[in-house]
């Protein structure tokens, strides 16, 4: 085995490469690393990458004259690859401006380098800690789906405690649909942490702690946002060595944030002047915006990306009495919005902004469907009995009453069988899919964010994720070594 691991540098999750590594003969391995080098047996021989570097500088500390150059038929043919990856680069902007020109070169930098380094160590599995969305992750995914080299990574889905083992995002776990088929007609028993997932998404209205959020906060230029930055720079010369070493990038980063703050409180300042109290005698729509950039928007809801795409969709093929209920993300900064993206919802004659404080459980029960790329408030809506326009990517596309909006056709058909009284919320058909989740997902997550938001166990974390890649593995058809 010849593999590229993905950020998998926390002590925990490296134990769990290491294990991998050790058991199924790897021999040659590119380590991918954040904070730590990822832990590997000595037969192996390894080359590790900062995450820091390439991510933000596509540097990888090579002889570019002994990397094989692209030509025009290499980039065309990743032409769509291109597309996605320069919107990825919105992230990047945290630190500094990015024109196009400094997005296409580092992009064809990270082209060239992993097509190179692919070839030349016959790479045969490409594994990450999350679905591909940093850029450079991405251009490593789609040249192995291009030359049919096996892809695996974690991803944390919407239920506690719970990941997805993946080898396509777009696909997911693709599989449910058969396992669904297989379950009609029998008993369901969920288990208990299942069952309790099912009547806290059904009959409350689930609170802060229990999920990771972001809250609003008005963003006002005060001397606490001066102080702040002065107050982390100091902590953070407890590490010394690093923190020096990085201490320009640092100081940088803060100055961008104040920049982008205060476009942030003027653009909120422009959403609050516009925004209507909601009407939940009128039938409705709602769409609440994604946070950008991030996954659930950039690969996961794919050209649907820029979210006015599906605003406009669902304002051209709602019936004329419906109209749409657009809530901004309440962490969402000026980076992926402006005044007139706003004014561009706002020209069309059935859109209304709600308040950013407006409760979503309240906007979710009293709409006729809810629209989404791939976030939480979809999966919410199939669990309140809400039929869903999902314009993106995730495991519960899968799920009854979910509407997987890729045309203008899908578009129209969803519209028509949700208005028309065509779709009956099922809550057997729901269980249903919950069994089928239960049965493919892992007991466990790679989010550190997520394990320590849930207190899940380190020991029995580390155990089922290993057994659940290990058998992955296995079926996949790479070879274990008996010990």
């Amino acid at each position: 085995m010849n593999i590229i691991i993905n950020d998998f540098d926390d002590p925990e999750l490296s134990e769990v490469t290491f294990k991998i590594l050790r058991d199924f003969k790897a021999q040659h391995c590119a380590a991918i690393y954040n904070n730590v080098p990822t832990k590997v047996p000595k037969h192996v021989k390894c080359d590790r990458f900062d995450w820091e570097k390439i991510i933000f500088f596509a540097d990888y500390d090579v002889n570019w004259n002994n990397i094989t150059p692209l030509d025009e038929e290499i980039i065309e043919s990743y032409s769509q690859t291109e597309t996605v990856v320069i919107k990825m680069m919105d992230r990047l902007e945290v630190r500094r401006p990015l024109s196009y020109q400094m997005r296409k070169e580092m992009y064809l930098k990270h082209l060239r380098f992993w097509l190179d380094y692919i070839k030349k160590n016959h790479i045969d599995l490409f594994f990450s800690t999350n679905t591909p969305h940093e850029i450079y992750d991405f251009v490593i995914y789609d040249i192995c789906k291009k030359q049919g080299i096996p892809t695996l990574f974690t991803h944390q889905s919407q239920i506690d405690d719970t990941s997805l083992l993946l080898n396509d995002w777009q696909k997911s776990i693709d599989n449910l649909p058969l396992i669904m088929s297989q379950l009609k007609g029998k008993p369901i028993k969920l288990s208990e942490r299942f069952e309790r997932i099912f009547s806290y998404y059904s009959h409350s209205n689930p609170t802060p702690g229990s999920k990771i959020t972001l809250s609003y906060t008005n963003q006002r230029f005060t001397i606490h946002k001066i102080i702040q930055p002065i107050q982390v720079i100091i902590k953070l010369l407890t590490t010394l060595k690093r923190t020096i070493k990085r201490l320009p990038i640092y100081l940088v980063v803060y100055t961008r944030r104040e920049i982008i703050g205060i476009s942030t409180a003027y653009l909120h300042w422009f959403y609050r002047q516009h925004t209507t109290k909601a009407d939940l005698k009128q039938k409705y729509i709602y769409f609440p915006l994604h946070y950008q950039p991030e996954l659930t928007t950039s690969p996961g809801a794919g050209e649907f990306v820029n979210q006015v795409l599906i605003a406009t969709l669902l304002s051209h093929y709602a019936p004329k009495n419906v109209l749409i209920y657009i809530k901004e993300h309440p962490a969402q900064n000026a980076r992926c919005r402006s005044t007139s993206y706003f004014r561009e919802l706002l020209n069309m004659p059935n859109v209304r902004l709600m308040p950013v404080k407006t409760s979503t459980y309240e906007l979710i029960d009293h709409a006729q469907a809810v629209a989404t790329g791939m976030g939480t408030a979809g999966w919410e809506g199939i669990f309140r009995g809400k039929p869903v326009l999902m314009f993106g990517h995730d495991f519960y596309q899968y799920a009854p009453g979910v509407f997987p909006i890729k045309t203008n056709a899908d578009c129209a058909k969803a519209m028509t069988q949700i208005f028309t009284g065509q779709y009956k919320y099922d809550e057997n058909n729901l269980r249903i899919f919950l069994k089928a989740v239960e049965m493919t997902t892992i007991s466990g997550t790679t989010d550190l964010l997520y394990r320590q938001q849930f207190g899940v166990n380190e020991a029995q974390n580390s155990q089922n994720i290993y057994g659940a890649i290990a058998k992955r593995l296995t079926d996949m058809g790479f070879a274990k070594n008996d010990r």
